[in-house]
């Protein structure tokens, strides 16, 4: 007896095969699936990194202000301050 699924990225309706899951209907929808776990995985550890981040930011070192998690690699916030130390 054959297994029908629904694809989750086309929605078309197809035959499991055996040794498949049943997610996707062709190799193509489960590249597109997999690239959107993986993006979604990624979103959801920067989110996770910003927050880890803020309860431990780095401060500029002439300013004494918060350096945003994008400068995080920085000692200053602005070439400015960077530039009269």
């Amino acid at each position: 007896m054959s297994k029908l699924s629904n694809c989750e990225i086309c929605s078309i309706n197809f035959t499991v095969k055996s040794g498949c899951t049943g997610r996707y209907c062709s190799s193509k929808c489960f590249k597109l699936g997999r690239t959107i776990e993986y993006r979604e995985k990624a979103a959801k550890d920067l989110v996770i990194k910003i927050e880890k981040y803020s309860l431990e930011s780095k401060i500029c070192k002439r300013c004494n202000i918060k350096l945003s998690y994008e400068k995080r690699m920085n000692s200053f916030c602005s070439r400015n301050c960077s530039s009269n130390l």
